[in-house]
């Protein structure tokens, strides 16, 4: 007794060693297609044997994407069985029922209903044209009708979350351990151009099915919510939020909106446009006026524009300018100041508290002490002296130390 495995290479071994008896004698289209079929699910079975050698690998897949012996030969178009071998690899059927549509002397056309596992109870149908040459049946073209596991019919919410579904499944078994390399590359070129879901791929550059399937692969897992979509004849749109939570981050939600078309009754996905969440808006940030103000209120008057972490630092130097002198010790004192601010752990400044004021004449020292949370565990410095010089029109800042200790 022979096991499974043992058996399927007899039957290579029968198939192989015999002349291809088709592509000699006259059969019938259906014959034609019956045998074509067969002759592909042996092929694919003897690609999975890892002892072939690269070039005799390479010649049967340029054979299969030919489509050797079975399809009509067109000068200058190479590679006209690739869509069928697509469909073949992507979906493998295990059964397929036969019927004529039309039938003259030497065209006909055949419709293949295909059945296949991602697509229980339901028929994947296809159309053949075939043409008769030198008394033999040959391949004209292929068509996919069904082209995605989704009854026909189906309605554009049903369309997006079944898209959404295989994409979430196609993710979770890429990043499953359990798939070699060449199999991740493979689904991941099949839902990169589409998977059947998408229509015009092939002549866009952008290629979206692949853009919007590169951001759902790099969230590993995600949720999403779809608005109701709005229709205008055989065009729609409908805006998806896609949520996920990466590890190490706050939770993100991304919008699209999805583009999509209608061919022979049935809704595909076309494009898709994104927009970045809308940037707040920094707050205008008053120029501080040093007026009648004493040396300590000059100190709290900088300390308070430095606190205004959501500004951007250019409007509070331009805020702090009139709080000081213009020298070039000012200059590098007020540079310090937001240099510190700049680098404290993303902006979080400690609270602050006057220790000590001195006095000489028109000269002061005020010294603030840092008060750094608990949470601060990278403390830059402790204590700030801050010099003050009296003007003519009052008490400015004339320089900043930060002090470690």
């Amino acid at each position: 007794m022979m096991n499974r495995t043992q058996s399927c290479y007899y039957l290579l071994w029968i198939l192989l060693a015999t002349k291809p008896v088709f592509a000699t004698t006259s059969v019938d289209a259906k014959e034609m297609l019956n045998r074509y079929f067969n002759h592909l699910q042996t092929r694919f079975i003897l690609l999975e044997d890892e002892n072939i050698p690269p070039a005799e690998r390479l010649g049967i897949r340029t054979d299969l994407v030919n489509g050797k012996q079975f399809w009509l030969p067109v000068k200058g178009k190479p590679g006209r069985a690739f869509n069928l071998i697509s469909f073949f690899q992507r979906t493998p059927p295990s059964s397929w029922e036969i019927r004529q549509l039309t039938a003259e002397p030497d065209q006909t056309s055949m419709a293949v209903d295909f059945s296949v596992d991602s697509f229980p109870g339901h028929p994947w149908r296809t159309r053949f044209e075939l043409l008769k040459q030198n008394g033999r049946w040959l391949i004209l073209s292929f068509n996919d009708l069904t082209k995605r596991p989704i009854p026909p019919g189906a309605d554009i919410q049903s369309v997006l979350e079944h898209y959404l579904i295989a994409v979430q499944n196609a993710t979770a078994r890429i990043y499953s351990g359990e798939l070699s390399r060449e199999e991740k590359q493979k689904l991941t070129m099949k839902y990169g151009f589409g998977a059947g879901y998408w229509v015009g791929q092939s002549s866009r550059k952008d290629l979206p099915a692949g853009t919007l399937f590169s951001y759902l692969l790099s969230r590993r897992t995600f949720s999403w919510e779809i608005e109701p979509e709005k229709i205008a004849g055989d065009y729609a749109e409908a805006v998806v939020h896609i949520h996920s939570k990466p590890k190490f981050a706050a939770p993100i939600k991304k919008t699209y909106t999805i583009e999509l078309s209608r061919l022979d009754k049935e809704w595909f996905l076309a494009n898709h446009r994104s927009k970045k969440p809308p940037t707040p808006a920094k707050p205008t940030v008053k120029k501080a006026d040093p007026s009648g103000q004493s040396p300590s209120d000059i100190v709290h008057l900088q300390l308070q524009l430095l606190q205004q972490d959501k500004a951007r630092l250019t409007d509070l130097a331009d805020a702090s300018k009139p709080l000081w002198i213009k020298t070039r010790q000012a200059r590098q004192g007020m540079g310090r100041l937001f240099g510190m601010a700049m680098g404290s752990n993303g902006g979080k400044l400690p609270e602050w508290e006057v220790i000590s004021t001195e006095d000489h004449g028109d000269k002061q020292l005020i010294m603030v002490k840092a008060i750094w949370s608990d949470q601060q565990t990278i403390r830059l410095f402790h204590r700030i002296q801050f010099s003050l010089t009296k003007t003519d029109n009052g008490w400015r800042l004339s320089d900043a130390q930060l002090l470690r200790n």
